[in-house]
């Protein structure tokens, strides 16, 4: 089976503790009991996406599991998530 290769426009976002679960891409509604200012953290959340897809960067989120870096998209009713593996060549 051939692997996707992803190809993104040079450019990284570390996104810290804007994202906590990648399900948070598909529900940017969805809040941690973290998030001391709710309305405030699903805008950020929203914002960082948006850049994301808009500037094709990889997203490095602070606590998704391995492989640790995501390509997001634009999509109908929000935005995709693409894991991104490591070359390994």
């Amino acid at each position: 089976m051939r692997k996707k290769t992803v190809v993104l426009g040079g450019r990284a976002l570390f996104c810290g503790d804007v994202l906590h679960h990648a399900l948070q891409v598909h529900a940017l509604h969805w809040n941690s009991k973290f998030c001391e200012l709710p309305a405030l953290a699903r805008a950020t959340r929203r914002t960082l996406l948006e850049q994301c897809a808009e500037y094709r960067a990889l997203l490095f989120p602070g606590h998704f599991g391995a492989p640790h870096v995501a390509g997001i998209g634009a999509a109908a009713a929000g935005f995709s998530l693409q894991l991104v593996e490591p070359n390994t060549r």
